[in-house]
């Protein structure tokens, strides 16, 4: 039997920790870049986002790059 995750997200599908943020930033890494996994970026964007409010400021900077030149620059909701 698996130990229950206490505290646990849910994003698009995706459980993570509140405490691994850094395993939010990676695959939402990956799924923006599309490299290792075909690209989702609104699951890249929401994963980022997550790491970003458990306090990743990597997350931070590879989010704003995203949105600055990245497969976020031509999100409609950034206005």
């Amino acid at each position: 039997m698996k130990p229950a995750l206490s505290g646990r997200h849910e994003a698009d599908g995706v459980l993570c920790r509140p405490s691994d943020h850094g395993a939010a930033r990676l695959l939402g890494e990956a799924y923006l870049s599309g490299e290792v996994i075909p690209p989702d970026p609104q699951a890249g964007e929401t994963l980022l986002r997550q790491a970003i409010k458990s306090g990743d400021t990597t997350a931070m900077t590879v989010l704003g790059k995203a949105y600055l030149d990245g497969p976020l620059s031509g999100n409609p909701n950034l206005r």
